[in-house]
């Protein structure tokens, strides 16, 4: 399951990316946050 958690939290964080430019360590720590989210639901 934390294969597609972490597929779903990439795609969150590319769509969030076309509106405002993160750099890789903001992206790191978004996906990352996404991830535990998604795994506690």
């Amino acid at each position: 399951m934390r294969d597609y958690t972490h597929v779903i939290a990439v795609c969150f964080v590319e769509k969030m990316d076309e509106y405002r430019r993160y750099s890789e360590a903001e992206r790191i720590i978004i996906t990352y946050g996404l991830e535990v989210f998604l795994i506690t639901l």
